[in-house]
């Protein structure tokens, strides 16, 4: 019947529902170390290189690398952006802080 078919049909969108959340979680944990690894990876460069390398990459990228590296070395390559690009990406990090 009718009632029994949405029913059937409401398990089977709860358990995918369910393997895309925990793929969603899995993918998230992967990138979150993958940027980790990156920040490890700048913070061994010299600043001034990875100021040249973080010109080419999307706001976004930045601000998920430079929390992650060391606090001196993050502020360095800050500084070394060009002062409108440094900061937008302020502007952006104080917006995530807050949320």
């Amino acid at each position: 019947n009718k009632e029994t078919d949405l029913n059937i049909r409401e398990v089977k969108l709860g358990k995918l529902d369910s393997e895309i959340s925990r793929k969603m979680l899995k993918l998230e944990q992967a990138t979150t170390a993958k940027i980790s690894d990156l920040a490890k990876l700048y913070d061994g460069i010299e600043s001034k290189a990875v100021a040249a390398m973080m010109a080419s990459l999307d706001n976004e990228t930045i601000v998920a690398v430079l929390p992650r590296m060391k606090q001196k070395n993050a502020s360095q390559v800050l500084g070394l952006l060009p002062p409108a690009r440094a900061a937008q990406i302020s502007k952006q990090m104080i917006s995530i802080a807050e949320n």
